[in-house]
């Protein structure tokens, strides 16, 4: 009898192992971004105020349990594993009850079909794109915002399409493969959706990207206040400390990395630990305000500062070729080039080709033009046919 009994509770905790194991790996591999926002967009601090805050919104003891949690998801590996282990281990308590084989391996394989079909579901699937997009956005890894925001997937999902064309400009690509992308029109750079998270999320990397520290900051800010319940998160917290370290505000870095040292799993955090080595561009803010919605203009203020990086000209230039104003486009490539030799990007090249054909006394010589894209041209005047990822595919110069 202490045998059978031995095997039987050796059965049962196979079994929960086997449920735990196949959970962990079906998560970790299906859903690992979106869990990892779940701590990026939650708050746990253990602070007065914090808990005061809890009360007078009505927070439950179940929301403080979970937020409590939700702050080991930083791991990618943690959510996985916590989450299979909340089912596992009732799964394994159970089991000492039940005595039929056949309904241990139900009890088994229910949930992880019904996990596995949660995770794998498109709208499930689709959620984790926009977290991996933003994560990889967030932390320079403009290849993988590449790979995810690739030009078939920017047809049918166009919100991505913003990362997909600031992944290019960061990469010094953009007026080399802005074309290859469904670009339509001058809104096509900047997110839709107003007064949503995802909207000053968008904005929030775009100035950092473009070296507008303080803009970046603000939109941190409204991100915050727009999509979390509590006006703050752990994600923004962590942005801020990085953000204001960036921009050389020690003082207001050091206050919100204390903030963060009133959580569990930050408590030995430091300042230090928030990365700015890998900015691509750390140029000190505009010294005018960038109080405007639109990215254009702003970039112009920073132009005019002479704060502008090339990232950020390169992404003026292109809206106004996609804007189709080809007047202000050479007006302003005339003024950024014109201490500076050596052949221009593809885009360029062609807009400057289609001007010249415009405007016949314009005078082409100040710049190199590759004698392929000469020869292609003037097939495209001839036949009015050209290669789709080109300029002269979106603009007619007969």
């Amino acid at each position: 009898m202490k045998i059978r009994r031995h095997l039987r509770y050796d059965s049962a905790t196979l079994l929960a192992v086997t449920v735990f194991l196949a959970l962990f790996i079906l998560l970790l591999c299906s859903v690992p971004c979106t869990l990892m926002s779940w701590e990026s967009s939650s708050l746990y601090l253990s602070t007065p105020d914090y808990m005061r805050e809890l009360d007078a919104a009505s927070q439950s003891t179940s929301d403080l349990c979970l937020n409590f949690l939700f702050q080991f998801f930083y791991f990618k590996w943690a959510g996985p594993a916590i989450l299979a282990l909340v089912v596992a281990l009732p799964l394994w308590l159970l089991m000492h009850f039940i005595h039929s084989k056949a309904v241990r391996i139900l009890l088994t394989l229910c949930p992880i079909i019904a996990v596995g079909w949660l995770a794998l579901r498109p709208a499930t699937q689709q959620t984790e794109r926009w977290n991996k997009l933003e994560q990889a956005a967030e932390n320079y890894r403009w290849d993988e915002v590449l790979q995810v925001a690739n030009p078939e997937r920017c047809q049918s999902e166009r919100g991505m399409l913003p990362y997909a064309l600031l992944a290019l400009a960061a990469k010094g690509q953009l007026p080399e493969c802005m074309y290859q992308y469904p670009v339509q029109a001058i809104t096509d750079f900047d997110s839709q959706g107003e007064n949503t998270r995802h909207y000053y999320f968008f904005k929030m990397v775009f100035y950092d990207v473009m070296g507008s520290t303080q803009e970046a900051i603000h939109n941190a800010m409204q991100a915050a206040a727009v999509g979390s319940p509590y006006g703050m998160d752990m994600g923004t917290l962590r942005r801020l400390v990085r953000l204001f370290r960036k921009s050389g505000n020690d003082v207001m870095a050091n206050k919100y990395a204390s903030v963060l040292k009133c959580s569990t799993l930050h408590k030995n955090w430091k300042v230090s630990d928030a990365k700015v080595e890998d900015v691509p561009h750390k140029n000190e803010s505009a010294a005018e305000p960038l109080i405007t919605e639109s990215l254009g203009f702003n970039i112009g203020v920073m132009l005019n500062s002479g704060t502008a990086s090339p990232v950020a000209i390169d992404y003026l230039l292109c809206q106004l070729l996609v804007g189709g104003n080809l007047d202000n486009f050479v007006a302003m490539l005339q003024r950024i080039t014109q201490d500076k030799s050596g052949p221009l990007p593809r885009h360029y090249q062609e807009a400057l080709l289609c001007y010249a054909h415009q405007h016949p006394s314009f005078d082409l010589g100040h710049y190199t033009i590759s004698p392929a894209l000469r020869s292609a041209f003037q097939q495209f005047i001839a036949s009015d046919l050209a290669t789709p990822d080109s300029y002269w595919a979106t603009l007619s110069v007969r």
